[in-house]
């Protein structure tokens, strides 16, 4: 079994055309201490899916040596696709997930972790980070999806990928073959909602028409567009994370950190992203693969 982590660099040249890639500063140290601290508290082999643009910079970047096997193929072979990266930008994700050989662990480039990996998790087909309740701007209909043909249940919830443990190839090429329906169907598509649904919805559709065994590392499910906080003591408050019987979630929990949403804060708040960075830095100081 491995850990598998994905730079897929495609989104970043239909987006910044004739500019050289690069990842900022926070990015790059965050997704080196994921790395190192995957390796410390799994002791699993870690392996890289990225293309040649994404070699020589992790090269050039001192971040290549952190991974015990790279393959550049996959993605290599993939970029000559003519669709919308822009909008399907963690298609190379679902590519990596759907070719890597079960059982395997994938995280994120901003998921790190911060204890060992509980046992509990390898009971399972698939486990993920959390469960989410779609709303808004992001819930889709039987009838937005109906020409997709892909195994959509309308009021299910949806799997967060950022964490992903599967251990069924069945499952793996269930995901992989409603991925791709909905990019082959609509490859230039702009529409967020589809792209989501590309990654995190079909996860858990295919895990439902499988009855497969699905854990989660959070008990609560995230309640996409939820209330803030300041309305808590009003009338019918809806909170972020809402307990839901059926998450199937044990002890001891995973410590880990997703910084999805912190990166954004990082950006305009000075005085955090130096707080993060500093934690961070301590981490890449402590190995000796750097």
């Amino acid at each position: 079994m491995k850990i598998i982590f994905v730079n897929w660099t495609l989104p970043y040249a239909q987006r910044n055309t004739g500019l050289p890639y690069k990842m900022e500063d926070f990015e790059l140290l965050l997704n080196k201490a994921s790395i190192i601290n995957a390796r410390k508290f799994s002791k699993l082999p870690i392996k890289l899916y990225t293309d040649e643009i994404g070699y020589k910079y992790y090269t050039k970047n001192g971040v290549i040596e952190l991974f015990d096997e790279v393959d550049t193929k996959t993605l290599n072979e993939y970029n000559k696709s003519n669709f919308n990266a822009i909008n399907y930008f963690t298609s190379g994700k679902s590519i990596a997930i759907g070719k890597e050989q079960t059982p395997f662990i994938f995280l994120d480039n901003d998921f790190l972790i911060k204890s060992e990996i509980p046992k509990w998790i390898f009971d399972y087909d698939l486990v993920c980070t959390h469960w989410e309740i779609n709303r808004g701007d992001y819930f889709m209909s039987e009838d937005d999806m109906l020409e997709y043909n892909v195994d959509f249940v309308q009021d299910m919830m949806m799997t967060n990928t950022s964490f992903i443990y599967l251990n069924d190839s069945n499952l793996q090429r269930e995901y992989l073959n409603n991925h791709l329906k909905i990019l082959n169907k609509n490859p230039q598509s702009n529409s967020r909602p589809l792209w989501l649904m590309s990654d995190q919805g079909v996860m858990g559709f295919s895990a439902r028409k499988l009855n497969s065994k699905v854990g989660s590392l959070e008990k609560d499910a995230y309640v996409v567009y939820a209330e803030r906080e300041e309305k808590q003591n009003q009338v019918g408050y809806l909170p972020k994370w809402v307990g839901i019987d059926t998450i199937k979630s044990h002890l001891p929990k995973l410590d880990y950190w997703h910084m999805w949403l912190q990166k954004s804060m990082m950006r305009v708040n000075k005085e955090f992203r130096n707080k993060v960075m500093k934690e961070l830095s301590e981490i890449v100081k402590s190995t000796k693969i750097m």
